[in-house]
């Protein structure tokens, strides 16, 4: 058998996360080691939820010389010292993924701001917390934005951008309020702004692939609340071709345009 490649290599450690969450141990860095503890004793030691002692990789360990910050093992021995057996490197940021029940996340990070992920289609935004009962500290992250109002927001300031559906992009100068504005905390006081939040809260949308979901249903979705981002005078000429343009992403949505005709916003 042929030796797995770097993505599968990737997904067995993320399976194996995934199984045994429980078992992590995390590398002690020399600035953790208080003055009245033993720097012998705690030299290239990891910590485990589980004891007070310090743990071990075994000289045997092909990973002892990379030495990762983050592992986890299948079973600890004892000898000397207390040793990992089976060691398997993982990375941080999946830990809110494959272990979502011992992270304790803070609320997406204002700098940087979330932003519109155009392979995925999702919103990113950037955290930071702890794991475990122990509190390790977890670096700042990417993430997934969770479906908050204030995630539906930003979709919604992305989609205004044109960022979601790009041929909107030369509409932005034409827009009443700035797309920007929408996450403002004044911004409920705008009529425009609270249509198009609503329209995508009814249906909790925060992805790309959701929005295309409710539009093969309902092929009018959100073209009256974007109408309100724009010039009334603008309506009436170029309803159709907006609206087009709004659902080119899949051809038979623009069947709802023949519908519309040249209807005005309100």
């Amino acid at each position: 058998m042929s030796p797995p490649t770097d993505m599968e290599a990737k997904l067995l450690r993320q399976i194996i996360l995934a199984g045994m969450a429980d078992q992590i141990a995390k590398k002690v860095s020399s600035d953790e080691i208080k003055e009245n503890q033993d720097k012998i004793k705690w030299k290239h030691a990891y910590r485990t939820s589980e004891m007070e002692e310090p743990i071990f990789m075994h000289s045997s360990c092909v990973l002892r010389k990379a030495s990762p910050e983050w592992v986890i093992y299948q079973e600890l021995f004892e000898t000397n010292k207390v040793y990992m057996r089976n060691v398997t490197a993982i990375e941080p940021e999946w830990l809110p993924k494959f272990a979502p029940t011992l992270c304790n996340l803070s609320e997406p990070l204002i700098d940087p701001p979330p932003r519109y992920d155009r392979g995925t289609g999702i919103i990113i935004c950037r955290v930071c917390g702890t794991f475990g009962r122990a509190g390790w500290k977890l670096p700042p992250m990417d993430i997934e934005h969770p479906l908050t109002l204030d995630g539906i927001k930003w979709f919604a300031c992305f989609f205004l951008q044109g960022q979601i559906c790009s041929k909107l992009k030369r509409f932005v100068p034409s827009l009443l309020t700035t797309p920007g504005s929408i996450t403002k905390s004044w911004a409920k006081l705008i009529p425009r702004t609270q249509a198009i939040v609503q329209a995508l809260l009814s249906h909790e949308i925060m992805s790309k692939d959701k929005l295309l979901q409710v539009w093969s249903l309902d092929k009018k979705f959100l073209l009256s609340p974007y109408q309100k981002w724009l010039p009334e005078s603008r309506h009436a000429e170029e309803c159709k071709r907006e609206y087009e343009l709004l659902v080119n992403v899949r051809p038979h949505m623009v069947e709802c345009v023949r519908n519309t005709g040249g209807q005005k916003g309100r």
